[in-house]
């Protein structure tokens, strides 16, 4: 009867233990701890790769803020017409080739015994540096950053050179000590009373424009 295969049923009913869990169960189990382990090495890949994202991300903010800034000098860079600038370079130029030229004395009459004490080939130095930063600061933007960026570094670590009077007054100041140079050599003392009176007309000029 129904009865009798009831109490059969329970008769024959074996406990399970409690620590006893199916194959399938225990698989599930093993495979569910078993990131516990890697745990470590996951958050260890996961901050190296958040420094690096910080790495990059700095350095492109700091590259980013280095050309706004040359793009704001060169925003205020007073420029000269074209003919003064055309000038202005050629007088720089003259100015480092008379400099080189009047200091080893490659030209000029040899009976005339030409000396040089320390204070006028200091200054022939001077004036070929001199002549290099009128060149490069006249010179076209996009050929004077050719080389090594030389214009944008002038007028960012000498900004009074991005301005007018500060370029009119510097333009004085190296005229002055040109007409001051008068070497024993006519040729070279001409030469330099010449390329100093135009350099200061020059600075005049500019002055005048501003």
């Amino acid at each position: 009867s129904s009865k009798n295969w009831g109490q059969v049923r329970a008769a024959v009913r074996v406990p399970i233990s409690p620590t006893w869990r199916p194959a399938c169960h225990r698989k599930a189990g093993a495979m569910s701890a078993a990131p516990a382990g890697g745990g470590a090495s996951s958050s260890g890949s996961n901050v190296a790769a958040a420094a690096g994202r910080l790495a990059v991300d700095g350095a492109k903010a700091t590259a980013q803020a280095t050309q706004r800034s040359v793009i704001t000098i060169s925003t205020y860079v007073s420029q000269n017409p074209t003919t003064v600038k055309l000038i202005c370079c050629l007088l720089g130029l003259l100015l480092s080739i008379a400099s080189v030229l009047s200091m080893f004395n490659i030209i000029g009459n040899d009976d005339e015994d030409e000396k040089w004490d320390r204070s006028r080939t200091m200054q022939s130095v001077y004036i070929f540096f001199f002549g290099l930063l009128i060149f490069f600061c006249e010179l076209r933007e996009d050929w004077a950053n050719r080389v090594m960026n030389a214009q944008s570094h002038l007028f960012r670590y000498f900004y009074f050179l991005a301005t007018r009077p500060g370029r009119a007054a510097f333009y004085f100041y190296v005229g002055s000590i040109s007409l001051l140079m008068w070497p024993e050599s006519d040729l070279w003392k001409w030469t330099y009373v010449g390329l100093g009176g135009m350099l200061c007309v020059l600075g005049a000029t500019m002055l005048g424009l501003w």
